[in-house]
């Protein structure tokens, strides 16, 4: 929900509760990481032929869905302009992009899909190189995480574009979307050692702790990039690239493994198991809804119109999925 709070906003310039909950919302695309790496590489068995089958079905998921919001953006937003058979062909097959097509959300599974292709060598690894995991995981998290903050900090203090480490990532492995790798792989580490950690009678204690230590950091990085702490219609440069976005998320990642089953988190659960139709429709609704119909509503932009909104797509998408998970033709696009 914290991925549909902070798409197509909804929030009054000046809302200051509405900052909050978008700097807490850089969590949600880490912990989606974090979850798919511990169930892919602590849970889940590896058996290459389902393997196989799920790269096709994933990469074929994702063609269906491009070219989705291509049909949507071309005959229900009425997009205009041309678009020859091999720019198509390109966006729908290629993971290319097409200037009137907003897909931008895509993001993640052109990283998953990334993730995806090696992962068979990281469960290996996981398993009979435990150590050589762990030094990958670290390089990840340099080449991720710390080099960019290292960056953003040097830039912020001497008031130039200037990134003095960035050239460092030219001897790093995984330059592309090494953060989403990164978080990948300690998802593992966290449920493989699930036990271990749950013995642990202060992790409410340390992961509350981590969290808030993290959201204040977020919080006043992106005051440092405003000079306010509204949230002035700007997002936050490189969320998920910080150090204190990664903090958090891990605080709040081991605060859910923590308390996995208990009745205060059951909803959560709930909402967990339509995932995938929500990731990618929610994004695909919301366009429609702020082209076609906000535009002749009137209504004061605030956090209650911003939560209003997304309880109600949220719900739309669950419901959606659950019914189109019925239909034979439709189900694997959502599963």
């Amino acid at each position: 929900m914290l991925v549909v709070f902070c798409h197509f906003t909804f929030l009054s310039p000046e809302t200051f509760s509405g900052n909050v909950v978008m700097q807490m919302a850089w969590s949600g695309v880490p912990i989606f990481f974090m979850v798919s790496g511990g169930l892919q590489i602590a849970v889940k068995p590896f058996v290459f032929t389902k393997y196989r089958k799920s790269i096709e079905s994933l990469y074929l998921k994702v063609c269906a869905w491009k070219l989705i919001y291509f049909l949507v953006y071309r005959y229900i937003m009425h997009m205009t302009s041309r678009i020859s058979s091999m720019s198509l062909i390109r966006y729908i097959f290629c993971f290319g992009n097409l200037e009137d097509v907003d897909t931008g959300v895509m993001w993640y599974m052109n990283a998953y899909i990334m993730i995806m292709l090696v992962f068979p060598a990281f469960y290996v690894l996981y398993y009979e190189h435990y150590k050589l995991y762990i030094s990958i995981t670290i390089l990840c998290l340099l080449n991720g995480i710390v080099l960019p903050s290292a960056d953003w900090v040097v830039s912020t203090i001497s008031q130039t574009d200037f990134y003095f480490f960035r050239s460092l990532s030219d001897i790093l492995p995984f330059s592309n979307h090494s953060s989403a790798l990164f978080y990948f792989l300690i998802g593992g580490v966290v449920m493989g050692h699930l036990e271990e950690i749950r013995k642990c009678r202060k992790l409410n204690i340390i992961s509350s702790v981590m969290v808030a230590i993290g959201l204040v950091g977020t919080i006043i990085m992106k005051w440092l990039q405003t000079g306010s702490i509204q949230w002035k219609c700007v997002y936050f440069d490189g969320g998920y690239l910080h150090f204190s976005v990664m903090v958090m998320s891990i605080g709040l990642y081991l605060f859910f493994a923590y308390n996995e089953g208990k009745i205060g988190l059951k909803f959560l659960s709930f909402i967990g198991k339509y995932t995938m139709g929500i990731y990618f429709l929610h994004y695909l609704l919301l366009a429609v809804i702020c082209t076609l119909i906000i535009p002749y509503l009137q209504f004061r932009y605030c956090f209650t119109a911003n939560v209003i909104k997304t309880i109600v797509v949220t719900f739309i998408c669950i419901a959606t999925t659950a019914i189109a998970r019925k239909i034979p033709l439709l189900q694997k696009l959502f599963v």
